[in-house]
């Protein structure tokens, strides 16, 4: 049973962490359905995510390592006192901007006392017995889609270079949609480059670039503190399977984004927030 688990599991998180259909709601939904409120994760959730990494990296790999020479470009300016933010080549600005938009996820630690922060109360509305919550941003998420199909369909696209600002809303975007389920960390910081005035190339490269690391730091803090412990031979094959998938899925995306395909996935997401709204306001009714 583990060995199909880890399969269906590193499958349907591929999927749904990269496509326009918001991975942390899907997961709402079942624990909600199983009567799982616990909000506790296992090691095959965080082996998942690293295949999930990895599959994305692959396709995106001249893109990673040319924002890591920038990286440790960066870092050998600075020690040699030759840094210089802003004259910088666009890939070294566009590398600073991300960085400072990662730098926001700081927040998410802000102490609300007795031992919890931002991200772990936001995080048990996931998990509250209710899908109430969940069917609003599965709502606020599918409107921005149809707001990105629009934007696309009328021509309305331009090739603004990031600034400073650009970074701190694209920062504060990308941590509330990680702290709620609904969204999608990459799809919405995607829509929302995009609306900036990004490229659609370059909205794609803002949130890939952001979203990695998270999966990252995600699956680093799923594996120290996950409750459920992962047999080795099924989590090397959810790994491989679920990079394998990631792999084609972000190729997939990427012929979403090129031929604006949003409203397709607007109307599911529409469909998920009215079940989860009309399931949410049953469940709170019999409370």
């Amino acid at each position: 049973m583990s060995y199909l688990t880890a399969i269906f599991q590193a499958i349907a998180q591929a999927i749904t962490s990269i496509l326009p259909i918001s991975e942390s709601g899907h997961s709402a939904i079942f624990h909600d359905f199983a009567a799982r409120y616990s909000g506790s994760v296992s090691q095959l959730t965080g082996v998942v995510h690293i295949g999930i990494m990895l599959g994305i990296i692959i396709v995106f790999r001249k893109f990673f390592l040319g924002q890591a020479v920038e990286f440790f470009g960066g870092f050998i300016e600075l020690f040699t006192k030759k840094l210089s933010i802003k004259d910088s080549k666009p890939k070294r600005h566009f590398m600073y901007m991300t960085c400072v938009s990662l730098a926001m996820f700081i927040l998410l630690a802000v102490p609300l006392g007795k031992g919890k922060n931002i991200y772990s109360v936001t995080r048990s509305l996931s998990y509250n017995g209710t899908l109430l919550d969940e069917g609003i941003f599965f709502a606020l998420f599918s409107a921005l889609l149809f707001v990105t199909y629009l934007f696309i369909t009328r021509g309305m696209e331009k090739r603004k270079k990031v600034q400073l600002y650009h970074s701190f809303i694209l920062g504060a975007v990308s941590v509330i949609s990680v702290c709620f389920a609904g969204l999608s960390p990459l799809i919405t910081v995607f829509c929302a480059a995009l609306l900036l005035g990004f490229s659609r190339s370059n909205s794609l490269r803002y949130a890939i670039s952001m979203y990695v690391p998270i999966l990252g730091v995600g699956a680093i803090v799923e594996l120290s503190t996950a409750v459920t412990k992962a047999e080795w031979l099924p989590a090397i094959i959810a790994l491989i399977i679920s990079a394998a998938v990631s792999f084609f899925v972000t190729k997939l995306l990427m012929w979403i984004i090129n031929n604006n395909k949003f409203s397709f996935f607007a109307y599911y997401d529409a469909t998920a927030a009215l079940v989860c709204i009309v399931t949410g306001i049953i469940e709170l009714a019999v409370k």
